[in-house]
């Protein structure tokens, strides 16, 4: 997996999570983790894009829970994508855990 980590200065508004290098072979997965340091108003990753293609919510993109999470102000929120290739089709499950 990899792990990278956003500053809170960078963070202001929601974005899109481009994984633009990701290379899987099918059948295998992975796990990629987003550290945001929130300020006063708290951001999330509202769409995500894998090597440049949207990939679409409900379809191959999944929140635990089944609905889009809120980024919370003044903490760490951290964002864990579980990404799979299966019969060459991604499918990612995501989770936002807030620390602080």
């Amino acid at each position: 997996g990899q792990v990278f980590e956003v500053a809170m200065t960078n963070i202001n508004a929601n974005f899109t999570a481009n994984f633009s290098n990701l290379s899987l072979a099918n059948g295998y997965c992975t796990t990629i983790t987003l550290v945001l340091k929130q300020g006063s108003t708290g951001y999330y990753p509202s769409a995500l894009q894998l090597g440049g293609q949207a990939q679409t919510y409900n379809t191959v993109w999944f929140w635990q829970g089944g609905s889009t999470p809120s980024g919370t102000a003044n903490k760490r929120d951290v964002v864990a994508y579980s990404i799979t290739n299966i019969n060459n089709a991604y499918t990612t499950y995501a989770q936002l855990i807030s620390f602080g």
